[in-house]
């Protein structure tokens, strides 16, 4: 009876495995399948589930992939290469000319979620796909099902010629001579989608013949979908835009960490080419409803050839996301370190941020920060700083907004408390604040304006940011120490007894 029962046991192990979902992929062999496409139809076929693809060697695989069911496909154990020429023959022309596309048509069953974790996509030496990763379900012959793309540990970038990527960290700006670009965006999701991405990195696409590129361009069809951006991710060297959000009334929220923060840097990399809204971290554009929030963490934009983050918007009426930003940090930027203009409806609310050595194009006047003229009659928005540093990049007076906090919105409340508007040393605006006609000044409580010592202004640092004035020590709200969106590293024994320092 024992081996009755074990010979039953044993023959239904063997049936679930021969339907299992988790299948692996070897390129040279030795696993279930030796190409990607060949495991995704293979699951994809089957009817159990879940669908997961194990890529167990580096590659490169030399595929280009069209998804319209639930699947994941990750790096097991290694960090597989997939190279990829333009998508071709999908349900619609949006499906085509990628890299990756994912949409939902009327064959595909309901809503899908594709999870993509630890690989690089590259574009091919000869034939180069539009964007590296689309997804769209909004046209004729697709469906209105809703998409969840999930990307984790992704590098997406040019290619060397080698099929190696131009860049490992998505910290620097590479020379692209004989490198292989993304025809535009290196992601771009549109349609009836949720995204989100930790730990990716989209970078250096820039330079002739990559058109307005963007490092991920968020593009719903309605509102209420969410992008949600986590620790770890960099976009940067981009051609225009580091990060669009392109379609208001949706959510975003980006939550890195002290550690691990989330990265916009070096955008609008090759000047020479001239896009509309070139070198910005971040671009927010209405599509005429009311936005809901966004809630941004350790986010650091700096050394974009333009500006911080922009907000745009198209008629009067059109809602401003409220945005909230802590330990946020808008350093080096050319032009302008944030810039709320238009519609000023919803608040803004900066804690613990840092603003720094922006504005430092001196072909025309840029602020620090630049608070616009609203456009909506009646109403007032809140813009309120807490426990922030805002400094300047040293340049000497000037009343015409450059180097300065420029405000031009009469009907906005501006307080500033527990913050840092420096006006002396190697940081300092040139004046604190320039008003527009009519504008009253603004709240101002509990403010320092001694020079902040940075440590770094470089983003790439450890330290970037932190502070050392002995003057912010136990400056901040609450009795902690004012350091912005960095650390206070001055040291407790400096602070109680500055002469004791004297005879360490």
């Amino acid at each position: 009876m024992k081996r009755i029962i074990f010979y039953f046991f044993c023959l239904s192990l063997l049936i679930s495995l021969a339907h299992a979902q988790t299948v692996s992929v070897k390129s040279g062999g030795g696993g279930d399948y030796s190409t990607i496409n060949d495991a995704y139809a293979a699951v994809k076929a089957n009817a159990a589930t879940p669908d997961i693809i194990n890529i167990q060697d580096v590659g490169p695989y030399l595929e280009n992939i069209m998804i319209n069911t639930s699947v994941t496909i990750k790096g097991d154990g290694v960090k597989p290469t997939i190279v990829s020429t333009p998508t071709s023959g999908g349900p619609h022309s949006s499906t085509d000319g990628n890299a990756i596309s994912i949409y939902t048509d009327t064959g595909s069953g309901g809503d899908i979620t594709v999870h993509l974790e630890n690989f690089i996509l590259l574009p091919d030496t000869t034939t180069q796909p539009t964007r590296g990763i689309r997804s769209n379900n909004n046209a004729t012959g697709l469906s209105t099902d809703k998409m969840t793309v999930e990307m984790v540990d992704l590098l997406v970038a040019p290619n060397n010629g080698s099929n190696q990527p131009v860049t490992t960290d998505g910290m620097n700006i590479v020379d692209l001579t004989g490198a292989a670009k993304y025809a535009d965006d290196l992601t771009y999701f549109t349609g009836y989608v949720d995204v989100s991405c930790s730990g990716c990195i989209f970078s250096n696409n820039y330079g002739a013949g990559v058109g307005s590129a963007d490092g991920l361009i968020f593009y719903p069809d309605t509102v209420g979908y969410y992008l949600t951006v986590g620790p770890g991710c960099v976009f940067s060297y981009m051609n225009r835009i580091g990060l669009q959000v392109a379609t208001d009334g949706c959510i975003v929220r980006m939550n890195g960490t002290k550690d691990n923060p989330i990265i916009i840097k070096g955008n609008w990399a090759d000047k020479s080419y001239t896009y509309a809204n070139g070198g910005l971290a971040i671009f927010h554009d209405c599509n005429g409803v009311p936005s809901y929030n966004y809630e941004c963490n350790y986010v650091y934009m700096c050394d974009n050839n333009n500006q911080g983050i922009v907000t745009s918007y198209a008629d009067a009426g059109e809602g401003l996301p409220g945005v909230t930003f802590n330990n946020c940090a808008f350093v080096n930027n050319q032009q302008v370190g944030v810039s709320i203009t238009d519609d000023l409806i919803q608040p803004w609310v900066f804690n613990n941020c840092t603003f720094a050595n922006n504005g430092l194009d001196t072909s025309a006047s840029w602020a620090q920060l630049n608070i616009g003229e609203e456009t909506v009659g009646g109403t007032t928005a809140n813009i309120t700083f807490t426990d922030c540093i805002i400094a300047g990049n040293g340049e000497g007076d000037s009343t015409d907004g450059n180097n300065s906090i420029s405000i031009n919105a009469s009907s906005a409340n501006v307080s500033f408390s527990y913050t840092s508007l420096v006006q002396y040393g190697s940081n300092r605006l040139s004046t604190a604040f320039v008003l527009g006609s009519g504008v009253p000044a603004p709240l101002i409580s509990n403010g320092q304006s001694a020079d902040p010592e940075f440590v770094s202004l470089d983003c790439g640092s450890s330290d970037f940011v932190d502070v050392v004035s002995l003057t912010y020590y136990q400056k901040g709200s609450g009795g902690t120490d004012l350091s912005g969106a960095g650390d206070y590293v001055g040291g407790i024994p400096m602070a109680a007894d500055p002469l004791w320092n004297l005879y360490e």
